[in-house]
């Protein structure tokens, strides 16, 4: 009752019932999640070896989760962006 009552309070009925579907249709057809939990992690490993190569420092990258209606309800949905908690220098002028 209450894991439903949070779907619910972060965003709405409407969005709570389309996450539940695609969960359902992902378990019948078998399919593979894009960007799951291992890829993140691949990815994140990357960005930081990448980083702290270029620019001789060790950086912190977390991630942030986008909040709105569009990706509360849905695990798979979601977006990920990244932050660059120690920013010495300009990202641009890394690359």
């Amino acid at each position: 009752m209450e894991l439903r009552d949070k779907f619910i309070n972060l965003g709405g009925i409407g969005e709570l019932i389309k996450g539940i579907e695609m969960m359902i249709s992902i378990i019948l057809r078998n399919i593979r999640i894009p960007y799951g939990y291992n890829s993140y992690l691949n990815e994140m490993k990357k960005m930081r070896s990448l980083l702290s190569n270029r620019t001789n420092t060790n950086t912190l990258i977390t991630s942030v989760k986008i909040q709105s209606v569009y990706q509360s309800a849905s695990l798979i949905a979601q977006d990920i962006s990244f932050q660059l908690s120690n920013k010495r220098r300009s990202f641009s002028s890394i690359f």
